[in-house]
């Protein structure tokens, strides 16, 4: 969706503007450098590109398909865990109400 990316697009920017060491650690974790596009061909810091990642933007990886990638190996598990227990409370409350209302 157009309006995440341009959502955590701003987000990274600010970051890379008011704390481009938590960029450079996320950059070297995820592998990747830069947002949408790498850093290995930019010259200097950008608004996407933290100046004192000189190992981390030599990687030619952007890091959205990166963050990408992660959100839906971790958080995968999460989501269909918290719809299976939504489902099972449903039917907990589908059943209380069946068999309360019989008791009167």
């Amino acid at each position: 969706d157009e309006d995440v990316f341009l959502q955590l697009r701003s987000e990274w920017q600010q970051t890379v503007k008011t704390g481009p060491e938590a960029a450079c650690k996320m950059e070297s974790y995820l592998y990747c450098s830069g947002w949408a596009e790498s850093c290995v061909t930019a010259i200097g810091a950008t608004s996407d590109c933290p100046a004192k990642c000189e190992v981390a933007n030599q990687i030619p990886l952007p890091c959205y398909p990166k963050v990408q990638e992660f959100v839906r190996e971790h958080f995968y598990n999460a989501a269909v865990g918290g719809i299976v227990l939504a489902v099972f409370l449903l039917i907990i409350m589908i059943l209380s109400l069946i068999f309360g209302c019989g008791m009167k």
